[in-house]
């Protein structure tokens, strides 16, 4: 009886699961170990539900990013990163931005139950703030192999905390080619990335 019991909680359990994963077209696993642990996302489907899923999988994580990358921002500059100057920055970009771009963050808003407007004001931060990336690039024989090795630092500012929520998302879309972001939670797009092309 005790066996059954058992065998019953497990499987609840795991239909459980399956059915949130199944919900956000997508699976949360992690790859590292200890403190190096980075959570591992696998989505699938079109921009919207892959969106959703990194939203409804990183639900709390996307919440700490997103506004605190905006909290952040505006501390520094309250007027520069203001609603209306995202909204601005975002009126001159978006005719020049991909439908598909559109839908995950529309998505990533749905998934994390946040508002769409904060979460493209998020995305919108980088748009009018200044930084400026570090990068090397070493071929020939400066290398051992002579192959070119390129490196590049993402010099945002570490008070956001995007660092503590990093993630790895693996898009299998629908229609288009499968592809890799290292990426923060809940942030669409790539500073880096990879294809099956």
């Amino acid at each position: 009886m005790k066996i059954k019991t058992m065998l019953c909680l497990a499987l609840c359990v795991a239909l459980t699961i399956s059915v949130q994963f199944a919900s956000a077209e997508g699976y949360r696993t992690t790859v590292g170990e200890g403190a190096d642990q980075i959570p591992l996302l696998v989505v699938t489907g079109t921009p919207y539900e892959m969106g959703f899923a990194v939203g409804s999988l990183m639900k709390e994580e996307t919440h700490k990013v997103l506004q605190g990358f905006l909290h952040l921002a505006r501390m520094g500059d309250e007027e520069r990163f203001s609603d209306e100057t995202l909204d601005a920055a975002w009126e001159s970009v978006s005719p020049h931005t991909h439908e598909a771009f559109k839908e995950e963050l529309r998505g990533i808003a749905e998934g994390s139950g946040l508002d769409l407007q904060d979460v493209i004001r998020a995305h919108m931060v980088p748009v009018v703030a200044d930084y400026a990336c570090s990068g090397v690039a070493f071929w020939g024989d400066r290398v051992e192999n002579g192959h070119l090795l390129q490196i590049r630092n993402l010099d945002y500012e570490t008070r956001a905390g995007l660092q503590d929520y990093p993630a790895v998302v693996i898009y299998i879309p629908k229609e288009g080619v499968p592809h890799v972001c290292p990426t923060f939670a809940g942030c669409a797009g790539a500073n880096t990335g990879m294809n099956y092309a």
